[in-house]
């Protein structure tokens, strides 16, 4: 595009831009919009939101010729209720009015048909005529109408065939869903699957599965209709321009624009990936993230290439994928000379989650998989590599930011390849019918994969620790670990180990109030570098290499290993009696139980944290005990619930939270208050004793009616409360 014609082009833009935000100052926020993305050359944001501490349109436009769209990013805001907060109103009726082309300032008003929103009577009264309508648009005359509205994605293939067409006739659409909502229903479809961004991405501008937090204290503010690096294109403008002229440029704004386009944009789009593609064509080789030279945010293009080359690999064959130079340096490649073998699995299809297969797919090595007819529309996935953190967001990648892959199974044999590689899982989804899944597959490297009651010593030290895979797992029914295959060469009783980790669990499981036989076993995956903390929860857990050595060692397990125990405990614990800011302290009752009754040492003892306690409670008493100062240390309430434990015994106190394992729907309690109130009710009927006094002397506020209700019997309050 020349420069007069960007100039031109821009010059459209503001215009639309003022057209569409005439009278308005800012919009409500319905719920949790969503974010956005623009990469087309007539594309345009209008409003913004937050997103990872940066911006994302929450309102986006494109005219295209004399078509035009408007894309809102929840489908609040075809609600009359929202149309009346702030100027939300005022910017539908202008986008309508603007999406109508000339007709939109026609006299009587534009003609507007409004599918899928209730929001038709309300445009009528704002000088729009209006028609709603439900069921298929296909059978619709469009082109009887200036504008259409649609008021969430349930399209039919014909409706967006029907509207693709009046599209293309010069029509204006306006399109309002809530995508990061629409995917988590989507199932085996992604968000290019989305019926409006269909319709909308080759136009430039479509939605992602991204949230955006406000900008004003009610919703969104309209003195920021764009900012540079927006658009995608003009990202990338910017990061091709510095890389040639070497200048320095790092703009966490414009990686954001270009990540959010690349995750919607067609496989044939024609303006932003033909571009990304060269740009890998020709850096390449010099994509690294390693330990010894970790790739950093002033790497700004190399860093962009880093993230959208998985985005590239899933668009080509198998055979064509070729192993990333950072492979070897993590997670490691298998010795060429490890022969590839072929293996026949039999899986429990009644256990969900990552199935082990004790294979590793090497670098730039297509697998084959195998499985029954019957399963290809089960929804079962191949995934390659357990390192499944995202590590994008980090200012310094120690290794490539995504490596772990989840491939759909859908054909009887199908052949699948990473660029990283990693161990091999079969993803068995909710719900599967019992029986056995048998898989097949070829041209994998053997892993060390030590089952619990299945893998006999013999097999062990013989075979499984010395097969060649770079990684290894250890593996009950209860929990997984994932450790480089170094941390096991001289491992002489696995069984030992797991037995150990099973009691743990077992433990918790007990405390919890659940089942000691788990339809899912915990994961805990050893990585060099993960997405937030020094460890987090979740599926896996995830923790930094220097804990490898730890999940492996008995000796160091048996004397409490907090940090480990502490994940499993965030894993355990539930809302309903884990109140306001509780959440870093309910997990740690956990490892007072596992230390006090598995490990060699007491709840008395373990983490400093723990040690303090006394000392914290008698500067917190001092300083008035205030709610603040309780909230404030997780360690300082962790003695609280010492406290209860060593008054109740573990017994009792199991039992109060096993009671909240039987409550209905309508006793569990909802509010921040109620879960205070009921814990303390619950736990002084267990004991028998009043403990609103010892409740409130914490800074707890409980409410006069639990008060209440346990004014009745003798009252406890600790010995040793300091005066």
């Amino acid at each position: 595009m020349s420069c007069l014609a960007r100039a031109h082009a821009q010059e459209t833009q503001d215009r639309d831009t003022a057209q569409l935000l005439e009278g308005v100052q800012e919009i409500a926020a319905p719920g949790i919009p969503g974010a956005l993305t623009v990469f087309g050359k007539q594309a345009f944001s209008v409003l913004l939101g937050e997103c990872a501490g940066e911006r994302a349109p929450i309102v986006a436009a494109a005219r295209v010729g004399s078509t035009r769209l408007v894309a809102f990013s929840h489908d609040g805001y075809g609600n009359e209720a929202t149309a009346k907060l702030l100027d939300t109103g005022r910017l539908l009726v202008n986008a309508v009015r603007w999406a109508s082309g000339p007709k939109g300032k026609a006299p009587g008003g534009p003609r507007v048909l409004v599918w899928g929103s209730g929001v038709a009577g309300w445009l009528n009264t704002q000088g729009v005529r209006a028609q709603g309508i439900g069921g298929s648009l296909a059978q619709a005359k469009l082109a009887d109408f200036d504008a259409i509205l649609l008021g969430h994605p349930g399209l039919a293939p014909a409706d967006v065939e029907a509207l693709a067409k009046y599209l293309k006739n010069g029509g204006g659409v306006l399109g309002m869903q809530t995508a990061w909502g629409w995917a988590q229903n989507a199932g085996a479809q992604t968000i290019r699957d989305n019926r409006l961004n269909q319709l909308f991405t080759p136009f430039g501008l479509g939605w992602t599965t991204a949230t955006t937090g406000k900008t004003t204290e009610q919703g969104y503010s309209a003195g920021e209709a764009s900012r540079p690096h927006i658009n995608a294109l003009a990202a990338l403008d910017a990061i091709e321009a510095a890389e040639k002229s070497a200048t320095e440029f790092s703009s966490r704004q414009a990686e954001l624009s270009i990540d959010f386009a690349l995750g919607v944009i067609p496989a044939d789009d024609a303006q932003l990936r033909p571009r990304l593609a060269a740009l890998l064509q020709a850096h390449g080789a010099r994509i690294l993230a390693t330990e010894a030279n970790p790739l950093s945010r002033q790497q700004t293009l190399l860093r962009l290439l880093a993230r959208i080359q998985p985005e590239f690999d899933v668009l080509k064959k198998p055979l064509e994928v070729r192993a990333h130079p950072s492979a070897a340096d993590f997670p490691g490649r298998a010795d060429e000379k490890a022969p590839r073998v072929t293996r026949k699995l039999s899986l429990d299809p009644t256990r969900p989650g990552w199935a082990s297969t004790g294979l590793y797919a090497d670098a730039g090595q297509a697998l084959t998989i195998d499985i029954p007819k019957e399963a290809t529309t089960r929804g079962l996935r191949a995934r390659i590599g357990c390192h499944s953190d995202s590590i994008a967001n980090h200012d310094s990648w120690k290794r490539m930011p995504e490596i772990s892959r989840s491939y759909a199974l859908t054909q009887i044999s199908q052949q699948i390849a990473s660029s990283f590689g990693g161990l091999l899982y079969i993803e068995i989804p909710e719900g599967l019918l019992p029986g056995e899944l048998s898989v097949l597959v070829r041209n994998a490297v053997e892993a060390p994969l030590y089952e619990h009651g299945v893998t006999t010593p013999e097999e062990w030290r013989n075979i499984q620790r010395v097969r060649p895979a770079p990684w290894a797992e250890l593996k009950s029914s209860k929990l997984i670990l994932s450790v480089p295959s170094s941390e096991i060469r001289t491992l002489e009783d696995p069984a030992a180990l797991m037995q150990f980790w099973n009691q743990v669990l077992d433990a918790m499981a007990d405390l919890a109030g659940i089942a000691r036989e788990r339809t899912r076993a915990q994961r805990i995956v050893a990585d060099r570098q993960i997405s937030a903390g020094y460890m987090h929860a979740g599926y896996p857990i995830m923790t930094h290499m220097d804990a490898a050595p730890r999940m492996v060692s008995l000796a160091t397990l048996q004397q409490g290993e907090w940090g480990l125990y502490h994940e499993l405990g965030h894993n355990h614990q539930r809302p309903e009696w884990t109140f306001d800011c509780l959440g870093e302290v309910t997990n740690n009752v956990f490892v007072l139980y596992v230390l006090d009754t598995v490990c060699n040492v007491s709840m008395e003892s373990g983490h400093n944290g723990v040690l303090e306690g006394p000392t914290k409670l008698r500067r917190h008493v001092e300083a008035g005990a205030t709610w603040e100062s309780f909230c404030g240390d997780p360690f300082l309430a962790l003695h609280m619930y010492r406290q209860l434990v060593g008054h109740l015994g573990w017994d009792k106190f199991k039992s109060v939270i096993a009671g909240y394992q039987t409550d209905t729907p309508d006793q569990s309690p909802k509010t921040q208050e109620a879960r205070r109130d009921q814990w303390m009710i619950r736990c002084a009927r267990a004991c028998g004793n009043d403990l609103s006094r010892f409740f409130r002397s914490w800074g707890v506020p409980v409410s006069d009616e639990a008060c209440s209700q346990i004014s009745g019997m003798p009252e406890w309050f600790p010995a040793d409360w300091p005066q």
